[in-house]
């Protein structure tokens, strides 16, 4: 499938052909009269492109904010992008083939034995692999974010909501929308009966010079005795070099003592974090996978992410009592677990579904309509998630309902429905 780029027009936010220009004049009494001041909290992925989407719709009062100097990926170096996720990427005016990291579509599961890898299946992934670094630069490059806004306040103030930034002024909004990542501020803020929980299990990730022989499209590595999953991806087309992942069980105690910090506190391990004691636990980590891919974990630069969860939500939409709202987008809301191929999907089909929402007239009651299909349409992915990794011996299993579970409709990266367990 492929995808003709279709810039953004640089005074109007629109892609040409799509969304209708109103005259200058007219943008500037509507942003007087009716445009709310939108904040986005974010300046990863979701963040910005939320961003984008609400431009699309003619909305213009829009700041997105990042804690950080620079927006680092929280949730691993490489994704899918399905192509309905794509289609929406494109009209934002990303380049689609600067953001394709991998030629080859096809994932390849090997089951991990005693007599070495065996070859469980070969599925097509539905669209292509993109690396965080290419898509956020894509986006980066379409969107002005303020950076060094570390948010740890919201109240409200007037009707409008009064975010606290530490160390800058305070700003005033009618709708933020929090893109914020699994360590989400707007979570801790709107939903604090929903904490994160450590999963029980890891991942680690590098990016390494290509082994032999070279990897095809994205590999999977299976051992469910000693529960362990490995991924490799063919060398990326931006740097020429492997992306892998080694998912493992790690004590919260252990991971605590090599972090410096708990997992729902710290929520990765930078590489300058990983000491003698965390190549020791990554060295024994690995010792189960063939030689090749040990030793690629063992020359590697690495990284870690702690899997956590959390409770599912029954809100995804707040409202102040003055009438300001509030949402959570992708991970914020709930993260959804990597081996599924669907969270950053999931957070870039709401925000372009609540841009549309916050752009029309009857905003509330279209707002309660996303909320109400944003909850059906997540549980299912989630429940895939966690049963995918329980069947590989990772973490503890939390069934999203009791006595049911999912599978998906087609193949492995078809949409799921549920099922009795």
């Amino acid at each position: 499938m492929r995808y003709q780029h279709s810039p953004v027009h640089p005074a109007t936010g629109s892609v040409p052909g799509t969304v209708a220009v109103m005259p200058p004049a007219a943008r500037r009494s509507r942003a007087r009269l009716d445009e709310p001041a939108i904040a986005v909290i974010g300046g990863s992925l979701v963040g910005p492109a939320t961003a984008l989407f609400l431009r699309r719709h003619g909305l213009r009062n829009i700041v997105t904010y990042e804690a950080l100097p620079a927006a680092q990926p929280q949730s691993g170096g490489v994704m899918g992008l399905r192509h309905d996720t794509l289609g929406l990427l494109d009209g934002l005016g990303v380049d689609i083939d600067a953001i394709t990291a991998v030629g080859d579509r096809n994932v390849y599961a090997y089951d991990l034995t005693e007599h070495g890898p065996v070859q469980r299946a070969v599925s097509a992934f539905p669209g292509v692999v993109t690396s965080w670094d290419a898509l956020h630069a894509q986006l980066r490059g379409l969107v002005n974010v303020r950076t060094g806004h570390r948010l740890v306040g919201l109240d409200e103030a007037g009707g409008r909501w009064r975010l606290r930034f530490r160390n800058r002024p305070d700003a005033l909004a009618d709708v933020v929308l929090f893109a914020d990542g699994r360590h989400s501020t707007g979570r801790v803020l709107l939903d604090p009966g929903r904490p994160l929980r450590y999963n029980g299990y890891v991942v680690w990730r590098g990016l390494t010079d290509p082994p032999a022989p070279v990897p095809r499209g994205f590999e999977r590595y299976y051992d469910v005795r000693h529960g362990r999953l490995f991924s490799i991806t063919a060398p990326l087309r931006q740097s020429g070099r492997c992306y892998w992942e080694l998912s493992h069980n790690l004590p919260e105690a252990t991971y605590a003592r090599l972090a410096g910090a708990g997992p729902t506190d710290r929520a990765f391990i930078l590489p300058r974090h990983v000491g003698g004691e965390a190549r020791a636990v990554i060295r024994d980590a690995a010792r189960y996978l063939p030689a090749a891919f040990a030793a690629v974990v063992e020359r590697s630069e690495v990284a870690g992410i702690p899997v956590n969860d959390a409770t599912m939500p029954t809100r995804a939409v707040f409202t102040s009592a003055g009438g300001a709202v509030a949402a959570l987008l992708g991970d914020a809301l709930l993260p959804v677990r990597l081996q599924v191929g669907a969270g950053l999907n999931q957070g870039l089909r709401q925000a372009a579904e609540i841009a549309e929402a916050i752009s029309v007239a009857d905003r509330r009651a279209r707002l309660d309509g996303w909320e109400q299909q944003v909850l059906q349409r997540l549980a299912p992915w989630v429940e895939q998630g966690r049963s995918r990794a329980h069947r590989n011996n990772l973490g503890v299993y939390e069934p999203v309902r009791a006595g049911r579970t999912t599978t998906p409709q087609g193949d492995q990266w078809a949409e799921p429905t549920w099922v009795l367990a």
